[in-house]
């Protein structure tokens, strides 16, 4: 008998263990929208933020990156938040590791299997007209396989007023298992590696960044990169995170249009919506066209006459900035900046960048001859809402001279670019001026491979590049240019491609690890075969010119990787690898 009750207080245990699970099962409802949050002594910012996500997301994931304040304790008091993951608790920003903390948080999400996973930060909000629209969005458009980009403004003294100018951030996708953010410790678009750069679509929903809202606020987040990025590995400059906006930057902050669609399209805005809609400054010109004066004069007066010829349909301006005294006898529809001869042409660049009232810029030096008609096509893209635009790049294939000269500076097939976007961004493009001036313009210490160095930047962050499909210039070299140029200017983009490389894998080394190599330097182990299929009139010697050109890049890489340095065999190798490479 007491065999057989125990048995039955035994099985009435079992159900009663089993009837309570089902119960709580069948009343949690699982997450469609989960927010990640990283976050660190940001306890002032919370209630704002938590009374944005409300709006948005379902759940909250996040990771208290050793916090000295009460955010913690906001964290886990939040009923918002379902799990709060904890680094320890240290006492400023050194050690930071953001691409470790979100693949943290990215991992922690497969426990609630949500529909949906998006990135905002502590300092960061999404208005609750264009939270209303995205959650329309996610229940009835959105698809998978996508990463959706978001327009991001800064906001300056409140959160009514912002610049006129946002860039390009990526912050949503669906939710599948096994995804991973990519390994850079900072500065990265957080969305999957898995996902391609085709499957970047932009979208008209916009977050407020809080970051650069008062100098306090400015100065804050100048500290917090000094301390973790002492040497500028990850990023060129942080100096313009201290500039203060001047009024002429700033525009009120625009309610949602109830009629503006998700996606950008070409007739955006004459589809009930405005330019404010979609963040285009309708007062101020569409294109700016810097022209660098390095060459002869011919140059700048046909660049003159090309951006004339295309302001007849959009609003360019011009900017010459050259060593020489102006001769254009008051043309006031063109601005012409002296600097000294010594200025180099990088530098000159960043000047017209910081002159540039445009919206978007475009920099001409005397080795491009303008399309004329290729400019509003350029201008069109960039209202569509596309951030760097390029086209064809065609040049005189009779010449072996210009055609070498060619691929070195854009690389292959940059001058058979069809229309749309493109795989990679390309080293000479029509920016959006925003972008560029956040970048810390072009690295004049680099002045060699500075299109290549901002072209590969911009790609970390995860911007997209589209193609009119038709030629925007043509490449031209004077005679005076010798044989061996080309071969040193493919060396030197050889070593900036390599110094690039190793600025991502500076805090996790290992550079030599098999995969890492072959997918971050595909011109070292993964190289694309030495012909890629163009044959010029003159044929057989302009491949093997092809070949050098493609071994004095690859000579610049090794050189690079090995040449002696401080921490380098750790960079390589992972571990010390003999007195040569530490």
């Amino acid at each position: 008998m007491r065999q057989v009750r125990f048995r039955r207080k035994t099985c009435s245990a079992t159900l009663q263990k089993a009837f309570s699970q089902a119960i709580l099962e069948s009343a949690y409802v699982k997450p469609k929208v989960i927010c990640l949050l990283p976050v660190r002594n940001a306890a002032a910012d919370l209630p704002g933020f938590f009374s944005s996500a409300v709006h948005f997301a379902d759940a909250v994931i996040s990771l208290d990156d050793g916090s000295t304040d009460e955010t913690p304790q906001l964290l886990r008091s939040h009923p918002l938040v379902i799990k709060v993951l904890s680094n320890p608790r240290r006492s400023d920003f050194t050690g930071w590791d953001d691409a470790a903390n979100r693949n943290a948080l990215l991992a922690a999400a497969s426990e609630f299997q949500p529909d949906w996973i998006i990135s905002v930060d502590a300092d960061e909000r999404i208005p609750d007209d264009d939270a209303l629209a995205l959650k329309r969005f996610l229940e009835h458009d959105a698809i998978p396989g996508v990463a959706y980009g978001f327009r991001c403004y800064s906001m300056a003294g409140d959160l009514s007023h912002a610049l006129r100018n946002p860039i390009w951030v990526y912050r949503l996708f669906a939710y599948l298992p096994g995804l991973r953010f990519p390994d850079q410790a900072l500065h990265f678009a957080p969305i999957p590696t898995s996902i391609p750069r085709r499957a970047f679509l932009r979208t008209t929903f916009r977050i407020q960044h809080l970051g650069g809202m008062s100098s306090e606020r400015r100065l804050a987040r100048y500290e917090k990169y000094r301390q973790v990025d002492p040497e500028c590995r990850f990023w060129p400059d942080y100096s313009s995170l201290l500039a203060e906006s001047t009024v002429d930057q700033l525009m009120e902050w625009p309610a949602r249009n109830r009629e503006t669609p998700v996606f950008f399209a070409s007739d955006l805005h004459s589809d009930g919506g405005t330019f404010a809609d979609v963040g285009i400054d309708e007062t101020g010109p569409v294109l700016a066209v810097v022209v660098v004066d390095d060459g002869p004069i011919e140059a700048v007066h046909h660049a003159i006459s090309s951006a004339k010829t295309a302001g007849t349909h959009h609003d360019v301006e011009v900017i010459i900035v050259s060593s020489r005294e102006s001769d254009l006898g008051g043309d006031d529809r063109v601005r012409w900046m002296t600097v000294d001869k010594d200025v180099r042409s990088v530098a000159r660049r960043n000047i017209g960048l910081n002159a540039a009232r445009a919206a978007n810029v475009l920099f001409v030096d005397s080795t491009l001859r303008l399309e004329p008609s290729s400019i509003p096509a350029l201008c069109e893209a960039h209202l569509t809402g596309y951030a760097i635009v390029s086209g064809r790049i065609e040049c005189d294939r009779s010449n072996q001279l210009a055609l070498t000269a060619h691929r070195v500076r854009f690389g292959k097939g940059s001058g058979e670019t069809g229309a749309g976007i493109l795989a990679r961004v390309p080293r000479w493009a029509s920016y959006r001026r925003s972008l560029l001036l956040e970048a810390g313009g072009f690295d004049e210490a680099d002045p060699a491979g500075a299109e290549l160095l901002m072209a590969r930047r911009l790609e970390t962050l995860g911007y997209l590049s589209y193609s009119i499909g038709e030629p925007v210039a043509r490449f031209h070299i004077d005679d005076h240019i010798k044989t061996r140029s080309p071969l040193h200017k493919a060396f030197q983009l050889g070593r900036a491609e390599a110094r690039f490389t190793m600025s991502q894998f500076r805090d996790r080394g290992a550079l030599f690890g098999g995969e890492a190599i072959r997918s971050s330097l595909p011109g070292f182990m993964s190289r694309e075969k030495q012909n890629d299929g163009t044959r010029s009139p003159l044929g057989r010697p302009q491949e093997a010119r092809n070949g050098l050109i493609d071994l004095a890049k690859l000579t610049g890489e090794t050189t690079e990787l090995l040449r002696p340095g401080r921490n380098k065999a750790l960079l390589l190798f992972g571990h010390p690898a003999g007195i040569a490479l530490v």
